[in-house]
């Protein structure tokens, strides 16, 4: 909503909003798949927190079937703050695509507040415990002495943010032309969603931005 807001308000072309999920969902593929990851081609589209992808071999064969195979047969790597309950099977086989782990609100909506509602009435709803951490973490970073990684960082959530701003800075820096999953300006890039709003989508970033890649029109995403 931020990067709409001053994408359409505060008319500011070169804006970019970086996400640690994508960077995390790459990492797991790799890992799950066994492949090295300059072999695997990712094609993300969606907007923040809703988004899916496609993957395929460095061949530009489609390989989502054969990952959402071997996902269900392991589940490392979904956030800390999400309950680890798998998606329909089917579903995905269906869309050919691997959803976004926030997309399990929706599609296991049922379970999820069942078990946000435990949560309410034993350990707190997630704001309250985030709200916890963050006072532990502060409390530790005001020792000067502190040389560690806390482990409250590992409940908090937000891995890899650090390394995707990185990595933006210097792909604009340095004109890398480095392919990135970013919240930009549409651009045409999703047929179902209007061209100026801001999108979550695979783009190639360097001196002049972000440049999105054409993900044509997203399918439905019911049952056979």
């Amino acid at each position: 909503m931020v990067t709409e807001a001053v994408l359409r308000y505060g008319n500011w072309e070169k804006v970019i909003r970086i996400y640690n999920i994508p960077v995390a969902a790459k990492m797991r593929k790799v890992e799950v798949l066994g492949m090295d990851s300059e072999n695997l081609i990712y094609q993300f589209a969606g907007v923040n927190h809703f988004h899916w992808h496609k993957v395929a071999d460095k061949d530009s064969n489609d390989i989502a079937l054969t990952l959402i195979d071997k996902l269900f047969d392991n589940s490392k790597g979904i956030p800390k703050n999400i309950y680890e309950i798998p998606y329909f099977k089917e579903q995905l086989q269906q869309m050919k695509m691997i959803p976004c782990d926030y997309h399990r609100y929706y599609y296991r909506f049922e379970e999820i507040s069942t078990h946000n509602l435990e949560e309410y009435r034993t350990i707190g709803t997630r704001a309250e415990q985030v709200k916890q951490i963050e006072h532990d973490l502060f409390e530790l970073y005001k020792d000067p002495a502190l040389n560690y990684k806390p482990k409250q960082l590992e409940e908090r959530g937000g891995v890899y943010y650090s390394d995707a701003a990185c990595e933006t800075i210097a792909a604009i820096y340095a004109n890398k032309n480095t392919e990135m999953v970013v919240s930009t300006r549409n651009n045409g890039a999703i047929l179902d969603l209007p061209s100026e709003c801001t999108v979550e989508i695979t783009t190639y970033i360097g001196s002049q931005g972000a440049r999105t890649v054409s993900f044509g029109s997203l399918p439905t995403a019911g049952y056979k």
